[in-house]
């Protein structure tokens, strides 16, 4: 399993817990380790308990370009995760070029990890659905690189105990926001 642009790591912290042993999990994150240190105050805590359960960590990830990676380049993964996608600007969401630029974003993202996905493999983007969100068109872009949805499920935050939601945002990283409208795509291969 990967998972991939997971800011403070609680998400992974939740997934490996979950497991309990998790050696054949990998989570990456776009910040170096340094600057995730720096945002995320709790970040060592979810990195030393998930690495305790077998995870491996790379950092300076950029998502859209996961095959330029040497580190994930040439394994195949039976799922890979984006929870949450965000280009991390300090502008409204409703903007148009910020619009844009989230799915181009998912569009590398899902170009590289159809990639990188074993045969049957799924790749599972959560997002949120209501405005203006909905306008990133998620399934559309799947579609465009012969990826189906096989179900679109809410997002269960509950499952998840130690996952902590936070704004892609260096200015305030412990700004969160709401999980309403949430769901999770899963894609596979046509």
């Amino acid at each position: 399993m990967l998972i991939v642009g997971d800011g403070n790591f609680s998400f992974t912290h939740s997934v490996a817990a979950r497991l309990g042993v998790a050696p054949l999990m990998y989570a990456t994150s776009y910040d170096s380790f340094g600057e995730l240190k720096v945002m995320f105050p709790d970040v060592l805590h979810h990195i030393r308990e998930s690495v305790r359960r077998g995870v491996k960590f790379y950092f300076n990830v950029n998502a859209a370009k996961l095959l330029e990676n040497a580190h994930l380049n040439g394994t195949l993964y039976y799922c890979i995760v984006f929870n949450r996608p965000h280009v991390g600007v300090h502008r409204k969401d409703t903007e148009d070029w910020v619009i844009r630029s989230n799915q181009k974003l998912i569009d590398g993202f899902l170009k590289n990890a159809k990639q990188l996905i074993t045969e049957n493999g799924e790749i599972h983007i959560s997002v949120k659905t209501n405005p203006p969100y909905n306008r990133w068109e998620v399934e559309d872009i799947a579609k465009s690189h012969r990826l189906v949805t096989l179900k679109t499920v809410r997002f269960p935050l509950w499952e998840y105990p130690y996952y902590e939601n936070k704004k892609a945002s260096k200015a305030d990283p412990n700004a969160t926001f709401c999980n309403k409208c949430t769901v999770t795509y899963i894609f596979e291969l046509i």
